[in-house]
């Protein structure tokens, strides 16, 4: 019997060493199917057209296409079709070309919500302070909220991002606010969590978004960044005793997420993570 095939694209910007088409071989191997995956890097081409590369997939009669920085928000809006995830959400990380109208989905977002589950189990996440208010931090937050947090702080470098990511998590401001850079560190004091959904701590953007004398009082830590998985930011984490969930985590989910939406299959978890957690970073 021959194998059914899903093909698939990655559009981003730098994504030569990521890992994705690694985890989605694993389990389609685990499946039996065939996978074919191919980046279309951004960074590669000063023409690059999402809509235009987009539109191509579709045409080649590909599965569908997975979109990371920056193109969340562009993807969300090629659906037909929302699933899974925030009415509101704004931003998708997954869009399936099905012939009766594209469909699309976020796995940061429902990864996040299984990543928690596994590791903290029925802890709620309390008042976090959250450092970036990018496309990552719109499925953080929502996340979040799902979640039970009782406040969410969020910092950025341009503010009008920060309160962006507020209106569309919460418009009533009553459990989401952006704060300005004075009364961050405040903020990251008096939390229960800690967030980083920024760069920092990348190879290619080393330190971290906390003031290390800030962290300590807090009761947990989540680093989006997974290569390295051992961050500044992860490192202070774990000398003052905070419960950690890292990026690694999440992306551990995401991609099971990614492969049943993809290939309309539900995978054992428990049974594929040991496997999986192979594929971690060096360094």
């Amino acid at each position: 019997m021959t194998a059914t095939l899903i093909k698939l694209s990655l559009l981003g910007a730098n994504i030569q060493k990521t890992r994705f088409p690694r985890l989605l071989e694993t389990l389609c191997s685990r499946e039996r199917l065939r996978l074919e995956f191919d980046l279309s890097d951004s960074a590669l081409k000063d023409d690059f057209d999402f809509d235009r590369r987009v539109d191509e997939c579709a045409a080649a009669g590909y599965r569908g296409i997975v979109a990371t920085h920056p193109f969340k928000t562009l993807a969300i809006a090629r659906a037909g079709e929302i699933r899974g995830i925030p009415p509101t959400l704004g931003a998708a990380n997954s869009l399936i070309f099905d012939p009766t109208g594209w469909i699309a989905t976020n796995t940061d977002y429902t990864g996040l919500l299984k990543a928690w589950a596994m590791e903290m189990g029925e802890t709620k996440p309390g008042v976090v302070a959250m450092a970036g208010a990018g496309g990552v931090a719109r499925s953080i937050a929502f996340a979040l909220i799902d979640l039970g947090c009782e406040r969410i702080d969020i910092f950025d470098v341009v503010p009008e991002r920060a309160q962006a990511v507020a209106r569309a998590c919460d418009p009533d401001g009553a459990v989401v606010r952006a704060i300005d850079a004075g009364r961050f560190r405040e903020a990251v004091v008096q939390a229960d969590g800690l967030v980083n959904a920024t760069p920092l701590g990348m190879a290619q953007y080393p330190g971290m978004a906390f003031d290390p004398d800030a962290i300590g009082p807090q009761q947990w830590a989540f680093d989006a960044v997974y290569t390295p998985i051992e961050t500044a930011f992860m490192q202070a984490a774990e000398r003052n005793g905070l419960r950690r969930l890292t990026g690694f985590q999440l992306f551990l989910h995401m991609g099971i997420d990614s492969f049943e939406f993809f290939s309309g299959r539900t995978i054992e978890r428990d049974a594929v993570l040991p496997s999986l957690r192979k594929l971690a970073p060096n360094g």
